[in-house]
């Protein structure tokens, strides 16, 4: 009886949060709706963030506390960068950090540029208030802005959590390079999502748009210790950095360089590192073509592609033929496609075409499966050039182990030609039928989808052909095609019937 009563007490009291309800789920909405954010004085926003300055929620009230409202702020400071700056500087260590990190990351992703002095002021301020967690926003709330001479406190102020900052405490890469999940670009997505590593490469970013050197001398005492940094992580970043500083600090750069590499060998994958040593180089060539050794007898299968990559680097740039020969022969996979990767890049943009046909005919009959496939990117990196200046190379591609290996892109690159490839076409389509032709009307099969494209090369070479014998050419390739069965053809030629 006394139980009933309680409970009858309850229903009356609480007849709506008495009894258990349905389970509910949705988006956490703000406390503020967003219909009233246009109608909102500065007034307003102040006296909203400081009722809602906690995480808290009500428990029966589906509604949100600062994070929530912050998302409102982020927007809004978008939507008027310079309004909300200046509401930034009445911001103080009482406020929530929510708030300060919603203003920082809306005014780097304003569209447009504001009056720098406003956002700078607002950067400053913030950065003052001592919130760590407000360290990763401050150089992405000034990023549009790095052409324009930015405060030297503000400069001393992201110098200070490049340098300082104790995110991050650890890197994470290690663990997930254990299972086999690194790639090259890991070390720096990592570094560029902590303080550090973020702060440093906005630094470089800035020192890009260095005139006269003033920019650089305020960075450059502090190279020792960003050179000297404990997380691989932050050090892909602030090679950016380093590389920056090369062009009026060289000697101070050049200075840190062993200090800086003295790393684990997959730093030297990292995306900024190859960058650097690509202007290093420049410099001094020597001290790049001595990490080769290093990299290629590395335990890292990255590094030992990287190794690769230098080697061909410096042969095809430098002329240093030894090293990127001695990468050629090497019998590890790994340093081969290294090679090729590099090679088949820079076919189109180096100088020794020689020297980088040689060394691609070479790789397109390696033994190893990804090396070959490297070596074929070099029909996609040809894309929309004259093709008959590396007709060579094109051919032997053609003719090699890695024909297969680079369609369809090698087609595209056909089809896309500005100039008169009629015997690159006729060559390839040859080699499509004789090797693939038994699978090109199959769908199940990736011979079949070429087909299609080897049907469009084959018809055009027969419209551009210029004499009977080219064009006897062309109408073999498509009775050997039909023959074949090569999905989609028949359609094509129903489609050129039709316009004729």
């Amino acid at each position: 009886m006394a139980a009933r009563r309680r409970l009858g007490e309850l229903n009356r009291r609480y007849p709506e949060t008495s009894r258990p309800g349905t389970i509910t789920g949705g988006a956490v909405p703000s406390p503020i709706p967003q219909s009233a954010v246009p109608h909102m004085t500065d007034q307003n926003w102040r006296q909203a963030m400081q009722r809602h300055n906690t995480e808290e929620r009500e428990p029966w009230e589906f509604r949100g506390g600062a994070n929530e409202l912050g998302h409102l702020l982020h927007d809004a400071t978008k939507n008027d960068p310079v309004r909300f700056a200046q509401l930034a500087l009445q911001l103080n260590t009482s406020h929530h950090v929510a708030y300060g990190s919603a203003i920082l990351r809306g005014l780097g992703e304003a569209e447009g540029e504001s009056n720098p002095a406003v956002i700078y002021a607002a950067a400053l301020h913030l950065g003052r208030l001592g919130h760590d967690e407000l360290d990763r926003w401050l150089g992405w709330s000034v990023r549009k802005y790095l052409k324009a001479e930015m405060p030297d406190e503000i400069v001393d102020l992201l110098l200070d959590r490049a340098l300082n900052s104790p995110d991050p405490a650890n890197d994470h890469w290690e663990s997930r390079a254990e299972n086999g999940d690194l790639d090259h670009d890991d070390l720096l997505s990592e570094g560029i999502n902590c303080v550090r590593g973020h702060t440093a490469e906005l630094l470089g970013d800035y020192l890009v748009y260095d005139t006269d050197g003033s920019r650089t001398a305020r960075i450059v005492s502090s190279l020792p210790a960003i050179a000297d940094d404990a997380s691989v992580a932050v050090k892909a970043c602030s090679a950016h950095l380093l590389s920056a500083c090369l062009r009026f600090a060289q000697a101070e750069a050049m200075a840190v360089l062993d200090r800086f590499l003295a790393a684990d060998d997959r730093l030297l994958a990292s995306r900024y590192v190859r960058d650097l040593m690509v202007h290093v180089s420049y410099r001094d060539l020597d001290f790049v073509e001595g990490l080769i050794s290093r990299l290629t007898a590395s335990t890292s299968s990255l590094a030992r592609q990287t190794g690769g990559q230098i080697a061909a680097f410096l042969g095809l740039e430098h002329g240093r033929l030894e090293s990127m020969k001695a990468a050629a022969t090497s019998p590890d996979p790994d340093v081969r496609r290294g090679l090729a990767t590099v090679a088949s890049a820079r076919l189109p943009h180096g100088s020794r075409v020689s020297e980088t046909h040689i060394l691609l005919v070479q790789l397109f009959a390696d033994d190893d499966e990804q090396v070959r496939q490297e070596a074929a990117n070099v029909g996609m990196h040809l894309r929309e050039r004259a093709l008959l200046p590396f007709a060579d190379t094109l051919t032997a591609l053609i003719g090699s182990p890695s024909f297969r290996a680079s369609l369809p892109q090698l087609f595209l690159t056909l089809q896309y030609a500005p100039d008169r490839v009629h015997d690159l076409v006729v060559l390839s389509a040859r080699r499509f039928i004789d090797e693939l032709g038994g699978e090109a009307g199959d769908i199940r099969t990736a011979a079949a989808g070429d087909a299609h494209y080897v049907g469009e090369l084959v018809m055009r070479a027969f419209a551009q052909s210029v004499d009977a014998a080219q064009r006897k050419e062309a109408l073999d390739l498509i009775d050997d095609l039909l023959r074949a069965g090569a999905y989609g053809l028949e359609d094509l030629l129903n489609a050129s019937e039709r316009t004729v």
